[in-house]
Protein backbone atom coordinates (compact mmCIF):
# COMPACT_ATOMS: atom_id res chain seq x y z
CA UNK A 1 0.00 0.00 0.00
CA UNK A 2 1.10 3.25 -0.87
CA UNK A 3 1.15 6.19 2.03
CA UNK A 4 0.44 9.75 0.49
CA UNK A 5 2.87 12.31 1.87
CA UNK A 6 0.51 15.54 0.87
CA UNK A 7 -3.23 16.00 2.70
CA UNK A 8 -6.34 15.87 1.31
CA UNK A 9 -8.15 19.56 0.57
CA UNK A 10 -10.86 20.59 2.57
CA UNK A 11 -13.51 19.84 -0.03
CA UNK A 12 -12.17 16.90 -0.55
CA UNK A 13 -12.54 16.06 3.17
CA UNK A 14 -15.72 17.19 3.25
CA UNK A 15 -17.06 15.30 0.25
CA UNK A 16 -15.47 11.81 1.58
CA UNK A 17 -16.71 12.07 5.19
CA UNK A 18 -20.58 12.97 3.25
CA UNK A 19 -19.80 9.99 1.19
CA UNK A 20 -18.97 7.44 3.82
CA UNK A 21 -22.03 9.04 5.98
CA UNK A 22 -24.40 8.18 3.51
CA UNK A 23 -22.92 4.72 2.99
CA UNK A 24 -23.84 3.78 6.88
CA UNK A 25 -22.33 3.00 10.05
CA UNK A 26 -22.07 -0.75 9.20
CA UNK A 27 -20.28 0.20 5.80
CA UNK A 28 -17.62 2.68 7.65
CA UNK A 29 -17.10 0.65 10.68
CA UNK A 30 -16.11 -2.85 7.75
CA UNK A 31 -13.61 -0.46 6.48
CA UNK A 32 -12.19 0.69 9.42
CA UNK A 33 -11.96 -2.55 11.10
CA UNK A 34 -10.63 -3.77 8.06
CA UNK A 35 -7.42 -1.97 8.95
CA UNK A 36 -7.53 -3.18 12.31
CA UNK A 37 -9.42 0.37 13.71
CA UNK A 38 -11.19 -0.80 16.99
CA UNK A 39 -15.56 0.64 16.50
CA UNK A 40 -17.46 1.25 19.54
CA UNK A 41 -21.38 0.60 19.93
CA UNK A 42 -21.34 4.80 21.10
CA UNK A 43 -19.75 6.26 18.46
CA UNK A 44 -21.82 7.35 16.17
CA UNK A 45 -21.30 7.41 12.11
CA UNK A 46 -20.15 11.10 11.97
CA UNK A 47 -17.53 10.22 13.90
CA UNK A 48 -16.42 7.21 12.47
CA UNK A 49 -16.73 8.50 9.10
CA UNK A 50 -14.41 11.37 10.44
CA UNK A 51 -11.77 8.64 11.45
CA UNK A 52 -12.07 6.81 7.92
CA UNK A 53 -11.25 9.99 6.63
CA UNK A 54 -7.98 10.28 8.55
CA UNK A 55 -7.78 6.63 7.70
CA UNK A 56 -7.73 7.79 3.81
CA UNK A 57 -5.87 10.81 3.51
CA UNK A 58 -3.12 8.75 5.70
CA UNK A 59 -3.26 6.66 2.41
CA UNK A 60 -4.58 3.09 4.82
CA UNK A 61 -8.26 3.02 3.04
CA UNK A 62 -8.59 4.10 -0.85
CA UNK A 63 -11.46 6.39 -1.69
CA UNK A 64 -12.72 6.75 -5.13
CA UNK A 65 -12.77 10.37 -6.10
CA UNK A 66 -13.43 10.05 -9.18
CA UNK A 67 -17.07 11.34 -11.28
CA UNK A 68 -18.20 7.44 -11.61
CA UNK A 69 -18.18 7.35 -7.83
CA UNK A 70 -20.97 10.21 -7.37
CA UNK A 71 -24.25 9.60 -6.10
CA UNK A 72 -26.36 11.95 -7.35
CA UNK A 73 -29.90 10.32 -6.01
CA UNK A 74 -29.79 12.77 -2.56
CA UNK A 75 -31.13 15.76 -4.06
CA UNK A 76 -27.38 16.13 -6.14
CA UNK A 77 -25.80 16.96 -2.20
CA UNK A 78 -22.69 15.00 -2.84
CA UNK A 79 -22.56 15.92 -6.33
CA UNK A 80 -22.39 19.37 -5.44
CA UNK A 81 -19.89 18.66 -2.39
CA UNK A 82 -18.20 17.02 -5.25
CA UNK A 83 -18.12 19.99 -7.79
CA UNK A 84 -16.46 21.85 -5.19
CA UNK A 85 -13.48 19.95 -5.47
CA UNK A 86 -10.85 21.75 -7.33
CA UNK A 87 -7.82 19.56 -5.60
CA UNK A 88 -8.11 16.25 -3.94
CA UNK A 89 -4.30 16.69 -2.46
CA UNK A 90 -2.47 19.63 -1.61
Amino acid sequence: MTKKTSCLSEEAKAYCQASLERQGRGAVVEMLEGIGVACYDEEGVEELAEAAVDSVEAGDIEFDFGMSAVDRSDGDYLYRLWLDIDDVWI
